[in-house]
């Protein structure tokens, strides 16, 4: 996997999931729903490494408690992100959409607020946390 930089990864997540919007439709195929669903898996583990080398291995290199602490809850939200996205897939197959269309639209846009908040945290909290782990790294060097 290349190595992307984090808001690289961060907008092609985006992206991909506004992509599944709008599948609900009466005649989304197969093919489709598998596609923009590949997409957003990709996106979501592009992102997760490039988190995870880019903010979390700085925060775990540091010596400060607190930054051990932020880099381990999020590698731990990040586990149950994936679990709730594969949660969402296993409880919208093709049948379930054609069936609920507007169930379905629910349903993906309460994965998109998880994912606006769950990169709203990354850029608020993790990434000057990370700044400020590798200023004190600086320092110390």
């Amino acid at each position: 996997m290349p190595n992307l930089s984090l808001a690289t990864c961060t907008q092609d997540l985006l992206t991909a999931v506004h992509a599944l919007v709008p599948l609900a439709r009466s005649t989304l195929t197969a093919a489709a729903l598998t596609e923009a669903r590949d997409a957003a898996d990709r996106a979501l583990s592009a992102l997760r490494t490039a988190k995870e080398r880019q903010l979390l291995a700085t925060l775990l290199e540091s010596d400060d408690g607190v930054h051990h602490a932020m880099a381990r809850r999020a590698l731990l939200q990040d586990r149950e992100w994936r679990d709730l996205m594969v949660a969402h897939t296993a409880a919208w197959p093709l049948p379930a959409i054609r069936a609920d269309l507007q169930g379905y639209r629910a349903a993906v846009q309460q994965v998109l607020r998880m994912v606006e908040r769950r990169i709203a945290h990354q850029e608020q909290v993790l990434e000057p946390l990370a700044r400020e782990a590798l200023a004190g790294q600086r320092r110390a060097a």
